[in-house]
């Protein structure tokens, strides 16, 4: 079943005439009045292809699931949809649409009012599909908002200019549309007002008034019956004001003048004063005035040659006087009929130009010539002729322009043959300065480098002899940051003279330098550090792995970053390599330093198991590694700086027993280092993690004995700094520890023993430093049988 809902929306018009389509709505969704802004409800607005630019989509909560709702304007579909998982909703197909369709229309406008928008409907299709798979059905309502707040039903037309908002409704869960309705003066009769340049139209719904300007431009004038003249507007069809012609004084219009034997004429018109009406059109003739008055074979009248009215002139007799190569000639020439004499000049040419200079190419070079007059005008090439040189070798060519016709005289040229222009093909950074690379020019005896410092003059770094040498190392480049230029001129020696080529282009280069430090095993890989360079924007690092190509593995983008751990760096015993490229970056081109000097890091790790009291010392232990020469003992007592304590030369071997480690209740912290050798020189692996342990001597039994039924009493010597000991015993497979908490307290007795079994008894001492305990060597072992 459809239920039909008479909605309105109003869609602002930028003044147009013709007609619009509908507009978008302005759509939210609030959830128990929350602004959906600020409260829970997810409000989500995006482009849609026109006619309908907007779209929103409002996340809700229904009676049963938790749904999509999108709604898109004109023919509008407000679609609910479940986004739970899927076989928990029992919408079909997971969806619901409620379907909104604009009826047909079109709105006219004008100058000056709203959209009309009254006519609007709507049909909101689907609500029972809704209700039944949602459990609840839409509702929709509107109200006005500035029209004294009215209330609209849902049946009502809204035809009262205003603004209004719809709602459609669902488990107290709103979808909202703004829109307005316009004025409408479409169809209302015009209002003169009195100050005539005015007129008006009324709202049909309300008071507002529209008032625009009449329009009288170019419409035609009408006459009333009174003889008087009008224009109707053409916006309102109202009358200007009726006024009487009132005639001008005549003017002369289509003149055609008279000559000495025709008459000539014209037409006097006279025009309205007030409305320009052409009002009278009266022709006239204006007389010839006689017959021709030849004087010296000249009209005294017209001014016309005798030669005109008989028949052509005949200026076949000519006297030229030829233009040189500095001064202007002239052609003269002379009517034999009536004498009339006509003189032309003929521009010298002033300018005779060609090229400055030409490229070798082992024939005859033939450059263009220009000629222009004084007048700046090209002359014809007509005109004259070029007799060329040999133009073959290298050093000066030649043309000669001949001039022919009305022109005399004749002008050398000269032009350079030169070697070709060479290129720069690459600048680069070196160790020891700025590498110049170029083209080979066959044509060249050799090449000058110049060189420009931060933009300063050109100076020559170099002459280089010979034409096969197309590399050379500017050792002068060497200011940090500075900008060096570079220019090479190819030349041609022949005999006592050098001929230079145009310079080539123009390559740049930023001198920077990159220094790496050291590449050093850390925990996580391979530290490596670098000199900063201020001038750098940044720099690169690369690596080889066990002489592999070098890689980029990392870009450092500031020139304060001096080292870099490359954690990538994880295989035991590899061969790492790594150099550095310092940059720096100018109106987005980089430009790079040499690469640094290598330096070499072999993987190593080194992990420390424990660090014991033994009988003799403390026993420090570590794990193999079995890429690895040896390693480093390093040994800190109470808290002092590490010194190596022993250096371990065999891979597998894997402990240490510190025989100095003797000062009772001292604190000693031990790290180990493993270390490859390869070509005489030591790669150290990072520090391992430190063990502590404090120094307690080994206590010693001084008796155990069956002291009672299952009891042995046990003692030994007390041991300075201990806080307490522990006493084993161990019979067959079973072992029992007991612990006395007092480091003054030397015997203790051991009970619940089994008569019959022997006993093997141990002590040792122990230190509690924040609540960890540190323990001595076990006492040698002291056998007692239960007897009793």
């Amino acid at each position: 079943m459809q239920i039909k809902k008479k909605l309105a929306l109003f869609l602002t018009v930028a003044m147009l005439v013709t007609s619009v389509n509908i507009s978008p709505f302005t759509v939210h969704a609030e959830t128990g009045g929350t602004d959906p802004k600020t409260g829970t409800t997810v409000l989500k607005l995006s482009k849609a292809a026109s006619p309908a630019p907007k779209s929103g989509t409002t996340v809700v909560k229904l009676s049963k699931h938790v749904h999509d709702w999108e709604y898109t304007a004109n023919g509008a579909t407000l679609t609910a949809e479940c986004v739970e998982t899927a076989g928990t909703c029992s919408v079909t197909n997971k969806k619901v649409s409620l379907t909104i369709t604009a009826t047909s229309a079109n709105y006219s406008g004008s100058t000056t009012g709203w959209c009309e928008a009254d006519k609007v409907a709507f049909e909101l299709v689907g609500k029972d599909a809704w209700e039944s798979a949602v459990g609840t059905a839409p509702t929709i309502q509107y109200t006005g908002t500035t029209i004294d707040d009215t209330a609209y039903t849902n049946e009502d037309k809204l035809t009262v200019g205003g603004s209004y908002t719809a709602y459609i409704e669902c488990d107290e869960k709103k979808a909202e549309l703004s829109f307005l309705v316009g004025h409408v003066f479409e169809g209302q009769p015009y209002v003169d007002v009195e100050d005539g340049i005015h007129h008006n139209q009324k709202c049909k719904y309300c008071d507002n008034v529209n008032q625009g300007n009449h329009d009288f431009d170019a419409q035609p004038y009408q006459t009333d019956d009174t003889g008087k003249h009008y224009q109707k507007c053409k916006v309102c069809g109202n009358d200007s004001a009726h006024v009487v012609c009132t005639p001008g004084t005549a003017v002369k219009e289509d003149v055609v003048a008279p000559t000495c034997s025709d008459n000539g004429s014209h037409n006097d018109v006279v025009y309205c004063t007030v409305c320009n009406q052409k009002l009278s059109t009266t022709p006239a003739t204006d007389f010839a005035t006689g017959n021709h008055d030849f004087v010296n074979k000249e009209c005294s009248v017209c001014k016309v040659k005798e030669c005109v009215i008989q028949g052509n002139h005949d200026f076949s007799k000519q006297d030229i006087t030829k233009a040189t190569l500095s001064a202007n000639g002239k052609i003269v020439t002379k009517c034999k009929d009536c004498g009339e004499i006509k003189s032309t000049t003929i521009s010298y040419p002033k300018t005779i130009t060609t090229v400055t200079s030409a490229t070798y190419i082992g024939s005859q070079i033939k450059p263009a010539v220009t000629v222009k007059d004084a007048n700046g005008k090209v002359i014809d090439a007509t005109n004259y002729t070029l007799t060329y040189g040999t133009n073959k070798a290298y050093g000066e060519g030649t043309v000669t322009v001949t001039f022919k016709g009305n022109y005399s005289g004749s002008k050398k040229l000269t032009f350079k043959i030169l070697p070709k222009t060479t290129s720069i093909s690459s600048l680069a950074n070196a160790s020891t300065g700025i590498t110049i690379k170029w083209a080979k020019n066959d044509q060249a005896t050799g090449y000058k480098i110049y060189r420009s410092v931060n933009g300063g003059s050109y100076s020559l770094v170099k002459n280089i002899t010979s034409n096969a040498t197309v590399s050379y190392t500017d050792t002068g480049a060497t200011t940090n940051g500075a900008k060096y230029d570079y220019k090479i001129y190819a030349y041609r020696t022949s005999g006592s003279t050098t001929y230079t080529a145009a310079a080539s282009a123009v390559k740049t280069i930023y001198r920077l330098t990159s220094t790496i430090s050291s590449a050093a095993n850390a925990t996580s890989g391979i530290t490596v550090k670098w000199a900063k360079n201020s001038a750098a924007t940044g720099y690169y690092v690369y690596r080889s792995v066990n002489g592999a190509a070098y890689t980029l593995i990392k870009t450092i983008t500031s020139n304060g970053t001096v080292s870099y751990t490359d954690t990538g760096a994880k295989t035991n015993g590899s061969k790492y390599q790594y150099k550095v490229v310092a940059y720096k970056t100018v109106s987005g081109t980089t430009y790079k330093s040499a690469y640094s000097a290598v330096k070499t890091m072999y993987r190593l790790t080194s992990t420390i198991s424990s660090a014991t009291n033994a009988t003799s010392g403390i026993t420090v232990k570590w794990a193999k590694n079995s890429k690895a020469t040896g390693y480093y003992v390093y040994r800190s007592v109470n808290g002092g700086s590490y010194s190596k304590i022993a250096t371990i030369k065999s891979y597998a071997t894997i402990s240490y027993t510190d025989t100095k480690a003797t000062t009772v209740g001292a604190k000693y912290q031990y790290k180990v280092i493993a270390y490859k050798t390869v070509s005489g020189t030591n790669y150290n692996s990072a520090s391992s993690a430190v063990k502590t342990t404090y120094r307690l001597a080994r206590p010693a039994i001084s008796s155990a004995s069956n002291s009672a039924a299952g009891k042995v009493t046990v003692k030994w010597n007390k041991i300075s700094k201990a806080s307490g000991y522990e006493i084993k015993y161990v019979t067959g497979t079973t072992t029992k520890t007991v612990t006395v908490t007092s480091g003054t307290t030397v015997s203790k007795v051991l009970s619940s023993l089994k008569k019959g079994s022997t006993y093997k008894i141990y002590v040792r001492a122990y230190k509690t430093v924040s609540s960890t305990k540190y323990y001595s060597a076990w006492s040698p072992a002291k056998s007692v049988k239960i007897t009793k």
